[in-house]
């Protein structure tokens, strides 16, 4: 009986000492939970990822952003959830883009690429997380890069493919102002792909991915669709094509933009040459 009275006797002055101190004790207790449970959030979803569950790694990831300030590890981890659910495979449209029978410095091999996913909204989300990233490393850029040239053929083929076979051809009905009551703008679109500040800018995709590629391979030059900017670096035959392929895409949708409201034909024409399709 002894040993209980002096074990509460205990515990009592334990909880007055707690008291007495404030709620400076607690506070500190509840801050480390909070830390904890986001760290173990963020694990959580990088598991989910590995595992190809985007859904669950998602709802983990926006978990995480609430939990705690919104870091560069919650960040990607919202971008590779979103793009996962979209189904968009990095190593997968880079296989594509460098390893089929098209030229992989055609815009054709971005088309291709984005014809395996399927909601271009989560797309164009991902392209924000990864924007806002303090410190993107060259697997962001990568990531980011083909993300913004895969979000802009989605975009296009959901405007002018109007005969909805999934692909650009002579068959689609396309004029100055297709689908114009259901999708973007013509000006709209093209102004996006030539912005310098636009997330979902070609130019910036183009910076974007002859950074990520740099640092192997042989010494080239390369010069930026829309700016005409020199960027130098080492680049294997393969990346440099894929960075190319995005400036081919620019310089057809700038050859676009010169015929829109002129020429309907050559404006379709050069639409329809995009994706490959007869």
């Amino acid at each position: 009986m002894a040993s209980r009275h002096r074990t509460a006797i205990a515990l009592a002055l334990t909880l007055l000492m707690l008291i007495g101190s404030g709620c400076n004790s607690f506070e500190a207790f509840n801050q480390s939970l909070t830390g904890t449970d986001q760290a173990s959030l963020i694990s959580r979803g990088k598991i989910a990822i590995d595992e190809g569950r985007f859904a669950d790694a998602l709802e983990l990831f926006e978990r995480a952003a609430v939990q705690g300030s919104a870091t560069d590890e919650v960040r990607r981890g919202l971008a590779s959830s979103r793009a996962g659910i979209a189904r968009f495979n990095m190593f997968k449209s880079l296989q594509t883009m460098q390893n089929g029978v098209t030229p992989g410095d055609s815009p054709a091999v971005i088309f291709q690429a984005a014809s395996y996913v399927k909601d271009k909204d989560l797309i164009k989300q991902a392209i924000d997380d990864l924007w806002r990233l303090s410190l993107p490393t060259a697997r962001d850029r990568l990531m980011r890069g083909l993300l913004v040239g895969v979000y802009q053929a989605k975009l296009l083929v959901d405007k002018y493919d109007t005969n909805f076979n999934g692909r650009l051809d002579k068959n689609d009905q396309i004029d100055f102002d297709t689908r114009d009551d259901k999708a973007a703008l013509w000006a709209a679109i093209y102004n996006d792909l030539i912005s310098l500040t636009s997330h979902y800018s070609l130019e910036l995709a183009y910076y974007d991915l002859a950074q990520a590629f740099d640092g192997r391979g042989d010494d080239w030059v390369l010069i930026s669709p829309v700016q005409g900017s020199r960027f130098e670096g080492n680049f294997t035959a393969a990346n440099r094509q894929t960075v190319i392929a995005i400036g081919n895409l620019t310089d057809s949708l700038e050859a676009a933009q010169v015929y829109f409201n002129n020429s309907e034909a050559l404006f379709k024409q050069t639409l329809v040459n995009l994706d490959g399709s007869e």
